[in-house]
């Protein structure tokens, strides 16, 4: 199983299950030696997930800690609210507003407009959790506490991180000044702050070449870049621009999609649309100025070649990367990630659960 293939759905179903696997299915005892709690289960599943015990005081305790108030978080908590009752889970999210991030391709072609997709996050709170409106800033397993960016430490028997990751626009030159240029012609969806450039684009483009991208992966919502390219492609169409308009999808993979299923289906839209998929193209720089947009070939025999295309509209889709501070976090891998088991979102040492990986 791919991470990067299941959709936030499956992910949180995968997770959910888990944590039902353990508290519903399997007696919880505490072993006689600290520091493992010891899963009552039959020889050939049975499983030890190593906790800790605190050195000091928590400033509040929980059975569940959600960290992280997106779709994914607030599916879990609501699933284990319903289960568990009132008090039994605390949810921390510093963020006032919740967005659905999926309708920012709706935005994007006009369909929605940015307010479409927001609400107030206390509207989305599950009755039963508690919501501590902080950031975390760091978690020590090994005493079942998350500490938080107002000082206080939060204890847990359950730990799940939903946190999410942040677009990394710096990892491709020239794009962070290129999306604040209203000049441009470039933007991307996958910010609030650049989604209703999109449409603004979209409309003011009056023929040339259209320029689609897609980065190295990881990332969130794999189809959503093809998404955009195919709702512009019906605008132009129904719009009497398509015949002066050239369309090119350049992604780093070397498939249009990486599930076979979805990607032969793809394969005849692009064709029937008149679409260029262009494989194995990195995007490297924007040169908003110009409208120039300059790629590495990744293909074996093109390896540490660049070339430079020049476009009329440029939908970019960032990297993406882990946030910053679960850097070097005791529960993250060596890039950043929540080291779980991708079969069931556990983390591989910890009481510890995401629903938010990729």
């Amino acid at each position: 199983m791919q991470l990067h293939r299941l959709s936030l759905r499956q992910k949180t179903i995968a997770m959910s299950a888990a944590v039902f696997r353990l508290l519903g299915e399997r007696s919880l005892q505490r072993a006689p030696t600290a520091g493992a709690l010891r899963i009552a289960a039959p020889a050939a599943t049975a499983r030890s997930l190593h906790v800790g015990e605190p050195s000091r005081v928590a400033d509040k305790s929980y059975k569940f800690v959600v960290c992280g108030a997106g779709p994914g978080g607030l599916a879990v908590a609501s699933s284990l609210g319903r289960r568990f009752g009132e008090k039994s889970i605390a949810i921390i999210e510093p963020a006032d507003y919740h967005y659905y991030q999926p309708m920012w391709t709706l935005v994007g072609c006009g369909i929605k407009t940015l307010e479409d997709s927001r609400r107030k996050m206390a509207d989305f709170m599950p009755p039963q959790a508690d919501w501590l409106q902080t950031s975390v800033t760091g978690f020590r397993p090994n005493e079942n506490i998350v500490e938080t960016a107002d000082g206080s430490t939060v204890k847990y028997d359950y730990l799940i991180v939903a946190v999410g990751l942040q677009i990394d626009y710096g990892k491709i030159k020239g794009l962070p000044e290129a999306l604040e240029d209203p000049n441009s012609m470039v933007s991307t969806n996958y910010s609030s702050l650049y989604a209703p450039k999109t449409f603004e684009n979209v409309r003011r483009f009056k023929g040339g070449h259209a320029l689609f991208t897609f980065p190295t992966i990881p990332i969130k919502c794999p189809g959503a870049p093809q998404k955009i390219m195919y709702l512009a492609e019906d605008y132009w169409r129904r719009n009497g621009m398509k015949e002066n308009t050239k369309i090119s999808f350049n992604t780093t993979l070397g498939v249009i999609f990486p599930v076979k299923k979805y990607a032969d289906v793809l394969q005849g839209i692009v064709k029937e649309r008149g679409i260029t998929v262009n494989y194995q193209h990195k995007l490297l720089e924007v040169l908003g100025d110009k409208r120039e947009a300059v790629f590495e070939l990744l293909a074996e025999d093109k390896q540490g070649e660049t070339i430079t295309v020049p476009y009329d509209f440029l939908h970019a889709t960032p990297p993406m990367a882990p946030l910053d501070f679960m850097v070097g976090q005791p529960i993250s891998d060596q890039l950043g990630w929540v080291d779980v088991d991708p079969k069931t979102l556990q983390h591989k040492k910890y009481g510890v659960f995401s629903c938010s990986v990729i």
